[in-house]
């Protein structure tokens, strides 16, 4: 994530799990300063748990020294500095810290560069923890921020070893979760590209009937809905064709890839949670989707419709030209659709959404209404009707026969049995990387300086970061 040195930051509320009151913790994190050891003239702060002189920790550049400091309180506050480490700017490196009751410890790129003797238990307070910045807005870090992870325990130099040297060898970096009370990947990569965390928060919805993960297999999905089944997709896998409930076909391990043309789709039964129907029944689906190629047909993204035996209920696809649609029948024929203006080029991540709220149908792209006049949003009020046909994924059906495929990637399809708002529409698309994924709930909230809304900072867009080795393809 980048943050402009200016006013970016993002506000962690106070908890009982970043209040770390043991005599032990770490900190792991991957940096980009837009700034060298030697042109840093100011405090750039990574994390802040201080305010009001109860200080807790902090990790942060310090410009008195010319070097990254990790400070702490326990027994009175304690500065363990690196020593003489030097970068070029905008180059990535890894910087890590630890506490074990006895001596706190600093790392650049895996290597032990200081420590300093602390003893007792960590001083707590009840200040927000900021990523970014200071709470005297003094500190506003510049660069960019990633893999951002706080344990209550000493992990230990093999482990921090470890966190370093599994980008170096283009591995997955692995997390460990014992005592891991803050994970926050602030993911850098092309804008748009899906980050899963809000997908884990909001699937726990009461109004989401579906969250599909559309991770590597069938075993993963940490969440399928409380009725989700597979359907059999047909995939080549190392240039053999064989009928799995799994793809390796995917970008990273997050996202499923669908071909054009062949059976590559997931369904779901008839009469089960995403049988969405009735008069006044709204419906909210929305998904992350790549295309690859386009097919110069209607591509379906989630759909459950027969196209030739009158069982239209509702279909979100990208049209012939080039936008998201959302289409309803109240009859079982024809749909009504609304489409976006928006061309979804091949090549590039975007988050759709389409909304009906008894009142009209919306589609979004990246968090904003896709206006275009008439069409978007289009006056609807009929109802969705009740058919007989299965929930599909990639593809729908004409005559019980797949068609209209999705060629690309589709990621983190989530279906609602009601009205997203448009704040939440958002929500979901700014807030997918800056969530916590420890299980803590320890979100952040964006903010492009104090009291502003969370719309002013966002992914970066630029190209995924080239890591120590340049092996990395992205988180």
């Amino acid at each position: 994530m980048d943050f402009d040195g200016d006013d970016d930051q993002i506000i962690v509320a106070d908890s009982a799990s970043l209040d770390i009151s043991g005599a032990a913790m770490s900190i792991s994190v991957w940096i980009a300063p837009d700034f060298n050891q030697t042109t840093g003239d100011r405090e750039h702060r990574i994390v802040d748990k201080n305010l009001d002189n109860a200080e807790a920790y902090r990790f942060m550049f310090n410009a008195t020294e010319d070097d990254w400091r990790f400070r702490l309180f326990a027994d009175g506050g304690v500065n363990v500095d690196t020593t003489g480490v030097t970068w070029t700017a905008g180059t990535w490196h890894h910087l890590a810290c630890r506490y074990d009751g006895s001596d706190m410890y600093i790392y650049w790129d895996g290597v032990e560069e200081a420590s300093a003797s602390q003893t007792g238990n960590i001083t707590t307070n009840n200040d927000t923890m900021l990523i970014g910045n200071n709470h005297a807005n003094d500190g506003e870090f510049d660069g960019e921020i990633s893999e951002l992870a706080i344990w209550s325990s000493d992990i230990g130099a093999t482990a921090i070893t470890q966190l370093y040297e599994s980008r170096l060898k283009g591995t997955p970096q692995q997390i460990d979760p014992s005592n891991l009370e803050a994970y926050h990947p602030l993911d850098d990569i092309p804008a748009g590209a899906p980050a899963k965390s809000n997908f884990h928060k909001l699937k726990g919805d009461a109004d989401c009937v579906a969250a599909f993960a559309m991770s590597a297999n069938n075993t993963d999905e940490p969440n399928l809905g409380t009725d989700a089944t597979w359907g059999t997709i047909t995939v080549l896998t190392d240039a053999t064709t064989s009928t799995s409930t799994s793809t390796s076909r995917m970008e990273g391990t997050t996202s499923r890839d669908f071909e054009s043309g062949n059976s590559d789709y997931l369904y779901q039964a008839d009469d089960l949670s995403t049988d969405i129907y009735g008069v006044d029944q709204p419906i909210s689906i929305c998904a992350w989707i790549k295309r690859e190629s386009d097919t110069g047909n209607n591509e379906t993204i989630a759909a459950n419709i027969d196209y030739g035996d009158g069982n239209w209920q509702y279909r979100f696809f990208i049209n012939i030209s080039d936008s998201i649609s959302f289409g309803l029948s109240d009859d079982g024929n024809l749909d009504t659709s609304c489409d976006g203006a928006t061309t979804i080029s091949t090549g590039t991540w975007y988050y759709v959404a389409g909304v009906y709220n008894d009142t009209d149908i919306r589609v979004y792209v990246n968090g904003v209404l896709d206006s275009n006049g008439s069409s978007n949003p289009r006056p609807y009020t009929p109802g969705i009707f009740d058919g007989d046909e299965q929930f599909s994924i990639g593809c729908y059906f004409f005559n019980d026969a797949r068609t209209r495929f999705f060629d690309g990637l589709i990621d983190e399809v989530m279906v609602f049995d009601r009205a997203l708002s448009a704040a939440e529409v958002l929500g979901i698309y700014l807030t997918s990387a800056y969530n916590d994924l420890s299980g803590n709930g320890n979100h952040g909230t964006p903010q492009d300086g104090p009291g502003a809304s969370a719309s002013g900072m966002t992914q970066t867009g630029e190209t995924v970061p080239s890591y120590p080795g340049d092996v990395l393809t992205g988180f």
